[in-house]
């Protein structure tokens, strides 16, 4: 039988809200973030000017020591930063965004740096940052408007550290800190100015040359395989690096404006390339 005072403490302990314990996660100064235009942007000074907000959003989750602190679908803040009209003898518009701020789990505000710089051309180009395209004019000919499409994907850089506060206790992701057996890496500065083929280093650790390697999936749809040609293999510790190419006409096919993302298989492991494409 319990007592009154027994009874009384259970009731009161029934009463009280439970309590959510949170964890301190620092973002470090640099992290990247990929982000996503949600709606068309374009050179033309009718509709836009420098300093409009435009709507963006957080494309893949941001993650810390295995916790989310800025989730995937999050609103971000954007501004246009630049923005110039076409004009004759083939000359281009361009159009710039910048992020300005995103918002962390917990509510904090985040200020960014990073964006995307547009510039109207005719021409592919490839770079490793987001840089601008060099003009290919035609005198007397009214160049074209640059429109950034709404899905067009971009990263920015979060500058400093920022302390944010998760849920303890919620799932976690198990990072194993180890060398890939498969790495891929796109040689820009190899690439010709007619960028038929997209040149690249592979490096395989801790097994034999692959057979076959070949692009697998461009943004997570698989495709037909397209052979990476391999020019030459030679030992560097214990792995192997070997350099060569890939059809960039094929690959390009699959490519979306903007930041892409593709994968290369081979001797059963996978390597993810991110890479910036204007078209």
């Amino acid at each position: 039988m319990l007592n009154r005072k027994a009874v009384t403490a259970i009731a009161v302990a029934l009463a009280l809200p439970s309590t959510v314990f949170a964890e301190t996660v620092v973002i470090p100064a640099g992290t990247k973030l990929m982000g996503e235009l949600e709606q068309q942007v374009t050179s033309n000074t009718r509709k836009f000017e420098v300093g409009d907000l435009v709507r963006g959003s957080v494309w893949r989750n941001v993650v810390v020591d295995g916790h989310v602190v800025i989730a995937a679908g999050t609103p971000m803040m954007l501004r246009v930063s630049d923005i110039s009209k076409r004009r004759i003898a083939g000359r281009g518009g361009d159009v710039e965004i910048r992020a300005v701020s995103v918002t962390a789990v917990d509510g904090t505000e985040i200020f960014l740096d990073g964006g995307y710089d547009r510039q109207a051309s005719h021409r592919t180009a490839l770079s490793a940052s987001l840089s601008a395209l060099v003009f290919w004019p035609a005198i007397f000919i009214r160049g074209k408007e640059a429109v950034l499409e709404p899905g067009t994907i971009f990263d920015a850089t979060i500058p400093a550290n920022t302390r944010v506060n998760v849920p303890d206790g919620r799932p976690r992701t198990i990072r194993l800190d180890r060398t890939p057996d498969l790495s891929v890496e796109v040689l820009y500065d190899e690439i010709d100015e007619d960028a038929r083929r997209l040149p690249m280093q592979v490096t395989v650790c801790d097994k034999p040359w692959p057979q076959a390697l070949h692009v697998a999936t461009v943004n997570d749809m698989r495709i037909d395989a397209i052979p990476f040609e391999t020019a030459s293999v030679a030992p560097q510790g214990g792995c192997q690096v070997g350099t060569g190419d890939v059809d960039l006409k094929a690959l390009s096919e699959h490519f979306r404006r903007g930041i892409n993302r593709f994968t290369v298989e081979g001797g059963g492991d996978s390597a993810e390339v991110v890479l910036d494409i204007e078209m």
